[in-house]
């Protein structure tokens, strides 16, 4: 299922995504995508499907998973390295901080966000299709869920005071990985922030409204 997205007929930046209802790994390098403002083409891979395993095999023999962004000859997978090579092709959308120190505490911080937290991943899933009964709050969890919020408020009070960003300066992929596990966990908003954090909050929804998975697509069709 291929469509283009952000206006344009074809383009040179194909993404490949996995079902949007619960991949939040594709929602990620998605969501930076649209804060780019760079046109490209979504190609849904559906998954847990007995076809998922050959789709894949044949977007890369190597490396079989989603999200994957084809540019030109190169096919990259891995959320992380598909943000860093964004990053590097189109600078002017500013990815990362542009402070040195910001961006290294916001790239530990994404990593720390991509490798850790394996209780909150097994038992706050993400679901958009229906409504998960709360899990029971472990120690595990809960130690997950602070650890959470306790990078998010002192990046906020590090570095973001004056921004929209957790780490102000640019920092569209913490942000919105920020915002990708919240939406796939149900995780309460935060207290209020500032003006420039509200704005965008708000293109946030455009964007989530946007990736709305709709109803369950009918096998075969």
């Amino acid at each position: 299922m291929e469509r283009a997205v952000s206006g344009a007929a074809m383009t040179e930046f194909t993404l490949y995504i996995g079902d949007k209802h619960i991949s939040s790994w594709s929602m990620r390098p998605w969501l930076v995508l649209k804060h780019t403002g760079q046109p490209f083409t979504e190609r849904l891979i559906l998954l847990r499907r007995p076809e998922t395993a050959k789709e894949l095999a044949r977007l890369a023999p190597a490396a079989p998973k989603v999200p994957a962004l084809r540019h030109g000859e190169l096919l990259i997978w891995d959320s992380l390295a598909i943000i860093e090579y964004l990053n590097e092709k189109l600078p002017s959308a500013r990815v990362w901080p542009a402070d040195p120190a910001a961006r290294a505490i916001a790239r530990a911080v994404s990593a720390e966000m991509h490798s850790s937290f394996q209780t909150m991943r097994n038992t706050m899933s993400m679901e958009l299709r229906q409504r998960l009964p709360t899990p029971e709050m472990t120690p595990d969890l809960v130690a997950d869920i602070e650890r959470v919020t306790a990078i998010w408020t002192d990046c906020r009070q590090s570095f973001g005071r004056n921004g929209r960003h957790v780490c102000s300066g640019g920092d569209a992929f913490r942000d919105l990985r920020r915002s990708a596990r919240r939406r796939g966990q149900g995780l309460r908003p935060g207290p209020a922030r500032p003006a420039g954090h509200a704005r965008m909050a708000r293109r946030l929804v455009v964007w989530f409204r946007q990736w709305d998975p709709g109803p369950e697509p009918i096998v075969g069709s």
